[in-house]
């Protein structure tokens, strides 16, 4: 871990000998840090679902598939036990079936929602590493904003009282 972390320093202009405009350097060190915990959760995601796997037998294939992180865009190669695409491993950890952790699934979100899908695509992108199309993107919000229409239809409605005001007791018989 440490010859990886020196490795990503030496490269850093931000420890240069010559002074350069803050904001670029911290840009750089942001995204340098970034790809290295990419990098790393990678690894460490991998090794725990191998570890979770090698418990089970019958493996038909491997397929690799895209998590979206906090820290970026890493993937991951699961064993497939069955035709229905089962994979036991991905189970054991509790990865997100749809390949979002929740807190990007929120960002992207609050992105679509509150800008244009190509705005909101490129910060995405920016502040956590996570590059999709704008179309993805747009598939993501609108079926994220379809099941909160149906969790908020299927409870139960709060009971609302009357209010009694000095207008509404001035028309009252």
């Amino acid at each position: 871990l440490d010859s990886l972390i020196q490795e990503h320093l030496g490269k850093l202009q931000l420890f240069a000998t010559t002074p350069q405009a803050a904001e670029a350097s911290v840009n750089e060190f942001v995204e340098a840090w970034r790809d290295l915990g990419c990098r790393i959760l990678q690894q460490q995601l991998q090794r725990q679902l191998e570890q979770a796997e090698a418990e089970h037998s019958g493996a038909r294939q491997r397929r690799v598939k895209r998590y979206h992180t906090p820290l970026g865009t890493l993937e991951l190669t699961r064993r497939v036990y069955d035709p229905n695409g089962d994979c036991l491993g991905e189970q054991a950890l509790d990865l997100p079936p749809d390949g979002w952790f929740s807190s990007v699934k929120e960002l992207g979100c609050a992105l679509g929602v509150g800008s244009e899908f190509a705005n909101a695509n490129c910060l995405l992108e920016r502040w956590s590493g996570v590059a999709v199309s704008e179309r993805t993107l747009a598939n993501h919000v609108e079926t994220s904003g379809t099941e909160l229409v149906a969790t908020t239809a299927a409870s139960e409605a709060e009971a609302v009282c009357p209010v009694v005001s000095s207008v509404s007791a001035a028309g009252a018989p």
